[in-house]
């Protein structure tokens, strides 16, 4: 009798078939042919496996149904691309083709808190998977121990335990390498994080969640040279990998080379059309480019865009109401680029009104945020009222003198504003002090308030400190902040009488708004001034 072999290779994470084949077993010649289907096969996959050669590698995870394994490989592979609404549907899905899939419910749980999303919902996943860890394998049941105390029970110290009882048989497990790292940051052991995080992108193990959590924090270490070399070993290890060009664009902005950073957000914009969560990061980045260049006409369309892109992906990256956070923008704009503080105070008059600001639920009326607008406009009374809304219903603790560095920030704006400099100094100082993952926050400030006091010197050390110290993340401070720095930098050179450096602070300025929207034409003329004064008086 004859009889057909057929095989296929499959992609656990996307289902696609890589290759497949088949022969005829004649006379019964089962085992020729499985070999010459096997040479076949092994020929064919060359390629095919290229093809996916990108791909994270596959968690170990015990599910009874085939079908819920292939889908919550491919959730979390829609996880690791971005694309955080595919990933919630297909984990969703893999926990109802297994509902006692543990791993699916601790990875839909993450997904949620990652996103800051359905707190309840994750709650209840994180809790699901802590019971069902009697049936887990050793690994896995540490895994859902470990989130379930980082999460639920929110005690760091039981779930570091569980993580170093993982490690201690398997020492490089990305998982358990990776969320130990990100729990020892959050509690200000950076150096030991990334240790962690160095060691599982030594080992070849580090998924692309570790290498976007690693090359942050090395670089804001001051260990620059490492994270270049650990971005480029991750567009090695994940040559196809959409967020390589991110991480690259991010990589970028940090070392300033602006018109290298929007080549390659637009790259990955391109490489991630029809998913919206991508879109809105992408845009939203972008918008900062566009403004630290002084192009706010199109700072402004990119961020239009993304709101856009965040309504069709259900985002609520930025919480506040789409009325209120373009007029928070464009207050921003007329305080620190146009020049314009009435018309700041106007829009943010009108849209208050209009949209019944008083009802919103705190958190999506960005009280501090809008009081720093408003006292930078002058109107130190409206600011006030606001701080103090924030404090009652936000911060309740804030009377005893317990603030988030936001807080007392604020509070140090609204000094600035009312020229109660020698108050703004500690403010600021402490609100640095609090700020954990933010090394370049309130320099600026801080600055203005040396200036006031007339202590030139100490203004200059903390701008030069903005513009020295390495921050990964610090495009979005950039983008207000940047030009302001420079400027004050050059005046305040120009005042001490060092002309060479005055000069190179206002050169630098220019050639960061080389190509600045019209409006700011003024401004650079006179830099442009300046420069010609000071060299022909060198």
């Amino acid at each position: 009798a004859d009889y057909i072999v057929s095989a296929r290779l499959v992609a656990a994470t996307t289902g696609e078939t890589l290759a497949a084949g088949r022969e005829t077993a004649k006379g019964g010649a089962i085992v020729d042919a499985v070999d010459r289907l096997s040479a076949s096969l092994r020929n064919k996959i060359g390629e095919s496996l290229k093809s996916i050669r990108a791909d994270a590698p596959l968690d170990q995870v015990t599910t009874a149904s085939t079908a819920a394994l292939r889908t919550y490989a491919q959730g979390v592979q829609a996880n690791d691309l971005g694309d955080r609404e595919r990933a919630l549907t297909l984990l969703e899905r893999a926990v109802q083709e297994d509902s006692t899939f543990a791993m699916a419910h601790r990875k839909l749980a993450i997904v949620l808190s990652n996103q800051e999303r359905d707190p309840d919902r994750a709650r209840a996943a994180f809790t699901t998977a802590f019971q069902l860890r009697d049936r887990l394998t050793d690994r896995e049941r540490y895994l859902a121990e470990a989130a379930y105390y980082t999460y639920v029970d929110q005690n760091l110290d039981t779930a570091n335990a569980a993580y170093t009882r993982l490690l201690a048989d398997y020492p490089f497990d990305p998982t358990a390498l990776n969320n130990l790292a990100v729990n020892y940051r959050s509690t200000g052991r950076i150096e030991e994080a990334e240790g962690l995080y160095r060691r599982s992108i030594n080992f070849g193990s580090a998924t692309p969640t570790t290498y976007g959590n690693a090359i942050p924090v090395q670089y804001d270490l001051g260990m620059i040279d490492t994270a270049g070399a650990s971005l480029r070993r991750f567009l090695e290890q994940y040559p196809d990998h959409p967020l390589g060009a991110r991480f690259s664009a991010t990589f970028a902005s940090a070392r300033f080379e602006y018109d290298e950073a929007a080549r390659l957000l637009e790259a990955w914009r391109t490489l991630q059309l029809g998913n919206p969560a991508a879109q809105f990061q992408a845009r939203a980045e972008l918008a900062s480019v566009h403004l630290v260049r002084g192009r706010l006409d199109d700072a402004k369309r990119s961020l239009w865009a993304a709101l856009d892109a965040q309504q069709e992906a259900g985002l609520d990256a930025i919480p506040y109401p789409r009325p209120l956070f373009q007029a928070m923008v464009e207050s921003t704009m007329d305080v620190w680029y146009y020049g314009n503080p009435t018309s700041a105070v106007s829009r943010l008059d009108r849209v208050r009104r209009e949209i019944g600001y008083d009802t919103l639920p705190p958190r999506r009326r960005d009280l501090l945020g809008i009081a720093e607008t408003y006292a930078r406009a002058g109107r130190t009374d409206v600011a006030r009222e606001l701080v103090s809304d924030h404090e009652r219903l936000v911060e309740p603790n804030a009377a005893s003198g317990d603030r988030s560095a936001e807080l007392l920030a604020t509070h140090g704006v609204v000094a600035l504003a009312e020229g109660r400099f020698a108050d703004a100094v500690p403010l600021f100082r402490n609100a640095r002090e609090k700020a954990r993952g933010c090394p370049i926050c309130w320099y600026q400030e801080l600055s203005e308030a040396f200036d006031g006091l007339g202590q030139p010197d100490s203004a200059i050390v903390v701008l030069e400190r903005y513009l020295e110290t390495p921050m990964f993340n610090r495009l979005r401070h950039d983008g207000f902040n940047l030009g302001a720095v420079l400027f004050a930098l050059g005046r305040l050179y120009e005042q001490r009488g060092d002309k060479q450096q005055a000069i190179d602070a206002y050169d630098r300025l220019l050639r960061l708004w080389e190509n600045a929207d019209p409006v700011l034409q003024p401004r650079i003329e006179e830099v442009r001034e300046r420069v010609a004064r000071l060299v022909a008086e060198s």
